[in-house]
């Protein structure tokens, strides 16, 4: 049985249809099109599917997309975008650590690259807490993000402090 549930992906909001047990990756990838670059783990472990949901990062493989109705979903493909309505320290530093990486060719095969950047630009924006990492928690199996946490810090610094 399909119920209604609200939700502003990537600032444009409506109204989607949804099963019971629809994950949040389900939705993305039949309405938006924007799933992730595999399958997914349905174990929240890769960090592939990571999105903000009401500016938490969350695992869509494993978030119930029932229990989001109402709630502002960002892909770190729509906080790219030229119309993206996030906080505009959080937009830039997105941008730039997208510009940074295909300049680095940093994530050769593609999976994980849109989770481990949302992380590094919540990171770079201030907006994953004082003392807490958002990129700690994600993995890359193909790449070496040792160049991520010096970036990081570098786009904190130019972003200047967080209000």
């Amino acid at each position: 049985m399909k119920r209604e549930v609200r939700l502003v992906i990537d600032g444009d909001a409506g109204t989607r249809a949804a099963r019971g047990l629809d994950t949040l990756s389900d939705l993305l990838a039949r309405e938006r099109a924007a799933a992730p670059a595999s399958d997914p783990c349905r174990e929240g472990a890769c960090g592939d599917c990571v999105v903000l949901a009401d500016g938490v990062l969350v695992a869509a493989c494993i978030t119930p997309v029932l229990q989001l109705d109402g709630a502002r979903i960002s892909t770190f493909a729509g906080l790219c975008r030229d119309d993206a309505d996030e906080a505009p320290r959080l937009v830039a530093a997105a941008r730039a650590l997208a510009r940074f990486a295909d300049d680095r060719g940093l994530f050769p095969c593609d999976v994980c690259r849109s989770g481990v950047l949302l992380a590094a630009a919540l990171d770079a924006s201030g907006a994953s807490g004082e003392g807490t990492s958002a990129l700690s928690s994600r993995v890359c199996r193909c790449s070496d993000l040792a160049e991520l946490p010096p970036e990081i810090e570098r786009l904190r610094r130019e972003l200047g402090e967080a209000p």
